[in-house]
């Protein structure tokens, strides 16, 4: 497994402790809750229910970085300019962070989505021949991809 994927699996599991975490807290100071925090972190711990919960956070924490990632080829959209592409991305509420040896990396905009994506807003951009590809999370990257592929349906017209 790649450092990459550690990491991210680490965030998500947190991600998920948060949420569990969240629900557990509103439970009790809404009253639903017959017990305290105390009490349900000790049902979570000692019942089965309790740690089959936890071992399903575990393993989908391990599981997202395999498929909440993904690179994506979108053929003919290599000879597309640098400004359409910009322009693809910002569309997307993306801007470019960084470009070396022709890899151009892109980044969300604003503070609240990088936060939302956990910092895992890096999309990586690679011109490869006729072709485009790009590395990142999954739900964004189909959502650069249709602006992309507008814009290179619209090159061709």
């Amino acid at each position: 497994m790649k450092k990459i994927h550690i990491l991210r699996a680490a965030k998500y599991f947190l991600g998920l402790c948060v949420l569990v975490a969240g629900a557990t807290f509103l439970l009790c100071i809404s009253g639903l809750s017959a017990g305290t925090p105390g009490d349900l972190l000790r049902i979570l711990t000692d019942t089965t229910r309790g740690r089959m919960l936890v071992v399903v956070a575990v393993v989908l924490s391990v599981l997202w970085p395999r498929l909440g990632f993904a690179t994506l080829r979108i053929r003919g959209a290599g000879s597309m300019p640098r400004e359409r592409l910009d322009e693809a991305f910002r569309r997307a509420d993306y801007v470019p962070h960084d470009t070396r040896d022709g890899i151009v990396v892109y980044r969300a905009a604003s503070f609240v989505k990088r936060l939302l994506l956990r910092f895992d807003d890096a999309v990586t951009v690679r011109r490869d021949g006729a072709d485009l590809e790009m590395e990142g999370a999954r739900r964004v990257l189909v959502r650069i991809a249709t602006h992309v592929e507008s814009n290179t349906a619209n090159d061709h017209e």
